[in-house]
C-alpha cells in the first residue's frame, strides 16, 4: 500500500497533477464542484487525451455554477434524483483504477482559496475496489445532467461565497486579456501566442502562477526583460499577482516569487511605477 497525505493549499496542486498524469480514466464523486480550473483540465483530458471521465455530483443548485459543465456531457451525473432521503457527501476521485484520492476536499474555489482541508491518496487494490463499488452504487441513484432540469437549493450562504470568488477569477481573466492586448498593440515583441496557449490550456490564474514560480521564481523570462526594456512592467503577470484586489487568488509562494522577480528588475526603485505601489499589500 502507498499513502500520500496533503493539506490546505497543497491539495489543489496535488489533485491537479494527478489528474494531469492520468492515462485511462477518472471517476469522481463530489458533493460540490465549482472550480473552473479543474473543469478545464478535465475537458482537456477528455478531448485531447481521450481519458474516460465520469463525475457524480450532489443534487444541489451550486453544482450548476460552472457555465461549461455541460461540455462534459452526460459523463456528469447528479445524484439523489431517484431517492432523496440522504445527502451524497462524498469527496473522492479514482484515477486509472489504481489510486483513489479522498478526504474533506470538495472541488470548489472556496476549498481551494480559504478552507482547512485534508486528503489521502491511496494506492491499494482492495481499497480502490471498495471505492469503485461505491461509485457504481451511487450511479444507480443518479441521472445524466441532460436529463435533470432542476436541482435543489441546500446552502445559499456557500452559494454566495463561491460566486464572489468565481466573479473575481473572471475579472482577473479579463485583466490579463487586457494586458496581453495592450502588449500586442505596443509591438514589444512578446510571444502572444504562448501566453494565450497557457491560458487556454489552464486558466489565467494558473498561467500566471506557472510563469511566476518557474524554477522556484529564480528565472527571469525573456518576456519580462522585454517589458522592462519597454518601460511597461505594469503589464506583466507578476505585477498582477501582487495587486491587493487579486491577492486572494494566489498562494504565498507565488506572491513571494512574483515580488522577488520585480525586485530583481528594480521595479520598486523605478519612480515611473511609484503611483502603483499603494495597490500592493
Amino acid at each position: 500500500m502507498s499513502l500520500q497525505f496533503r493539506k490546505n493549499r497543497d491539495i489543489f496542486h496535488f489533485i491537479y497533477s494527478e489528474i494531469e498524469k492520468s492515462k485511462k480514466s477518472i471517476k469522481a464523486a463530489l458533493a460540490w464542484f465549482t472550480d473552473p480550473e479543474l473543469l478545464k483540465l478535465l475537458l482537456n483530458k477528455k478531448t485531447q487525451d481521450n481519458v474516460d471521465i465520469s463525475i457524480i455530483l450532489f443534487n444541489d443548485e451550486i453544482n450548476r455554477k460552472l457555465n461549461d459543465l455541460h461540455l462534459l456531457g452526460d459523463t456528469v451525473q447528479f445524484s439523489n434524483i431517484l431517492k432523496i432521503d440522504y445527502i451524497m457527501h462524498h469527496k473522492f476521485c479514482i484515477i486509472d483504477d489504481t489510486k483513489v484520492i479522498t478526504g474533506s476536499y470538495n472541488w470548489t474555489v472556496k476549498a481551494r482559496r480559504y478552507n482547512k482541508e485534508n486528503i489521502l491518496c491511496i494506492e491499494d487494490e482492495a481499497i480502490v475496489k471498495d471505492f469503485k463499488d461505491e461509485f457504481e452504487s451511487l450511479s444507480k441513484n443518479s441521472k445524466p445532467q441532460t436529463r435533470v432540469s432542476h436541482l435543489q437549493i441546500t446552502n445559499q450562504i456557500n452559494n454566495i461565497e463561491d460566486l464572489a470568488i468565481l466573479n473575481l477569477e473572471q475579472e482577473y481573466n479579463r485583466e490579463i486579456e487586457r494586458r496581453i492586448e495592450v502588449s500586442k498593440k505596443l509591438n514589444i515583441g512578446l510571444d502572444i501566442a504562448l501566453a494565450y496557449s497557457l491560458i487556454t490550456k489552464h486558466t489565467a490564474v494558473i498561467a500566471a502562477t506557472l510563469l511566476a514560480t518557474a524554477e522556484n521564481g529564480q528565472y527571469i523570462q525573456s518576456a519580462l526583460k522585454k517589458l522592462e526594456e519597454a518601460g511597461r512592467l505594469d503589464l506583466c503577470f507578476e505585477e498582477s499577482i501582487i495587486r491587493r484586489e487579486y491577492s486572494i487568488l494566489f498562494d504565498e509562494k507565488t506572491k513571494h516569487s512574483a515580488r522577488q522577480k520585480l525586485v530583481q528588475l528594480d521595479y520598486f526603485k523605478n519612480p515611473k511605477y511609484a503611483e502603483r505601489w499603494v495597490d500592493y499589500d
